[in-house]
């Protein structure tokens, strides 16, 4: 990824990968969303595409790079929220 994070979610496939939110340190959340793409096998990049509405760390994610969910995490060390996001 562009920025080194923790507490990422993520969905798709080995070449077809979205992640997003994460944390670069705490209690910093961040809402990034970045995408996996590939500039010719075997080079790949992540590319930074949109952001969350709520930065946050350690959330869920599901689907696909087109079609994902985002739900729960934290915004700080110990706040919760109960966020989805298509």
């Amino acid at each position: 990824m562009n920025v080194i994070r923790y507490g990422v979610a993520g969905c798709g496939s080995t070449s077809d990968a979205l992640g997003f939110g994460g944390s670069t340190g705490a209690p910093a959340a961040v809402s990034a969303t970045e995408k996996l793409t590939t500039n010719g096998s075997p080079l790949y990049c992540w590319q930074t595409t949109s952001s969350l509405n709520t930065a946050r760390a350690e959330l869920a994610g599901c689907g696909t790079i087109t079609d994902a969910l985002s739900f729960g995490g934290f915004t700080g060390a110990t706040v919760a929220v109960a966020n989805t996001e298509i």
